[in-house]
């Protein structure tokens, strides 16, 4: 009967989770053949680094070309807002420590500590397998070194982060008001988190809000932050705009 339960959770889960589509999936195990290898820290060209909350985040940036390298925030929920503050201050500290690692309800893995579920991670109902958890830990270091490395690189920075409508649904682990609208107030702290963490780059910030349907399309200039109102972005156009 327990079997049944789980499996009828799994399914139900899956249902709910729109976010995650068989091209992001494509683009996770990409990763791997394509973009492991790191970026050219002598560039001067504009970089652009996913913050989340979501995997659509990281996708856009690849169907436009300018995912250059993978980075730890690509391909799982991210959506406490003040977790990503957190992570960045800590430089990663709790990331890996298996007291806070642990399965969903549907087998995925969760971070307790700094509300993260690994929607593309697969399924650990049997806990932290140690083979498992290797591949994950490094997987994830290699991504977590390359994004302490930032501060190395020569060009602009841009960290995209992406508000989410599902951020308070029940099916997920977490949930994090502010993330269904991320305010002016929260992007202005979360830059000056970024640009303290690398403090000798030139630090930008986009914030993209809005969900389908909606009828608002703008774009709003703060110092070095984006505010952004709209499903489709054009990220290079609104970068080109923010660094003049």
């Amino acid at each position: 009967m327990l079997s049944y339960v789980i499996n009828f959770l799994l399914v139900v889960m899956c249902l709910f989770r729109m976010e995650i589509s068989s091209k992001e999936l494509d683009y996770e195990a990409m990763d791997e053949k394509e973009i492991e290898a790191g970026i050219d820290f002598e560039s001067t060209e504009p970089l652009f680094i996913s913050l989340g909350s979501i995997c659509r985040t990281a996708s856009s940036l690849k169907e436009q070309g300018l995912r250059k390298a993978s980075f730890p925030f690509d391909w799982y929920l991210s959506v406490d807002g003040e977790k990503m503050i957190e992570i960045i201050k800590d430089d990663f500290r709790y990331f890996f420590n298996r007291k806070y690692l642990t399965p969903f309800v549907t087998g995925v893995l969760l971070n307790t500590y700094y509300h993260f579920e690994f929607s593309h991670e697969g399924i650990w109902a049997n806990g932290l397998v140690n083979d498992q958890f290797i591949k994950f830990y490094e997987k994830y270091y290699r991504r977590i070194e390359r994004f302490r490395k930032l501060g190395q690189y020569q060009g602009k920075l841009f960290f995209v982060r992406s508000a989410w409508p599902l951020s308070t649904h029940p099916n997920y682990a977490f949930s994090d008001q502010g993330n269904l609208d991320i305010s002016l107030e929260y992007a202005e702290r979360l830059h000056t988190t970024l640009q303290s963490r690398f403090p000798k780059s030139d630090v930008y910030l986009i914030i993209q809000n809005g969900r389908a349907g909606e009828q608002d399309d703008e774009v709003v200039m703060v110092g070095k932050i984006a505010m952004v109102r709209k499903t489709l972005c054009s990220y290079q156009s609104v970068a080109s705009i923010l660094a003049e």
